[in-house]
């Protein structure tokens, strides 16, 4: 993960000015409820939590409802992996990159839009696929046009020891990244895998995360 001020990007989503001109050049980009939530959920854990439970299906559910929340960090050395149980008839949502960016002090939520827009910009090296099927058709840029209320729990992810320290709060951001929302996966075992790297710029980490989804069917509970 690459923190810059209180900026912090995040694995493998976009962005719209407040101020009506820019909003009206960024028309074409969707503004929607599943980049907020994903955030949400995300800074929501404390760092003690998301260590515990890397790479396991415990973490892969994680305060999950609705549509399915998928996340993941970055990787210079090939694919992070992680495996998933998913209820049958739920959509996924998965960020190739994504950045959140919350003002400091005497800042503009207008001049961190413009943060999150030139950290997502030098990716241009886009890949999914979904059971060896390329599926780069489902990727999208996403933003917030307007700022979202995110809770932080003591020792949060933007927690850097020695470097920066947030306490617990409520604080205001917008984010930015390009997402996938997938549908439709049938019962049985399913692997996707995301990447998104820059061609331009030696300095933004690659994201690279194979997802193992096992898609079930609910059945009644069997007391042992």
């Amino acid at each position: 993960m690459r923190l810059t001020r209180m900026s912090l990007i995040v694995a493998t989503a976009l962005i719209s000015s407040v101020a009506q001109a820019q909003e009206a050049a960024d028309s074409t980009l969707p503004t929607d409820a599943l980049t907020k939530q994903w955030w949400q959920l995300t800074l929501s854990i404390p760092n003690s939590v998301r260590i515990a439970l890397r790479g396991t299906t415990a973490a892969c559910g994680l305060g999950q409802r609705g549509v399915w929340l998928l996340t993941s960090e970055p990787s210079a050395a090939g694919p992070v992996k992680q495996d998933c149980t998913i209820p049958l008839g739920r959509n996924l949502f998965l960020p190739l990159v994504t950045v959140v960016c919350t003002p400091f002090p005497g800042e503009t939520l207008e001049e961190n839009i413009q943060l999150c827009r030139e950290v997502i910009d030098p990716y241009d090296q886009l890949t999914l696929t979904i059971d060896g099927k390329n599926r780069n058709d489902l990727i999208e840029r996403r933003a917030q046009s307007r700022g979202f209320p995110a809770w932080f729990p003591e020792g949060n992810i933007f927690d850097t020891p020695g470097q920066l320290d947030v306490p617990a709060g409520v604080y205001n951001m917008v984010a930015e990244g390009q997402f996938a929302l997938i549908e439709g996966l049938q019962v049985g075992q399913h692997v996707i895998h995301a990447r998104a790297a820059s061609s331009t710029d030696a300095n933004a980490p690659t994201f690279d995360v194979m997802f193992k989804i096992r898609i079930v069917a609910a059945t009644s509970v069997t007391p042992r």
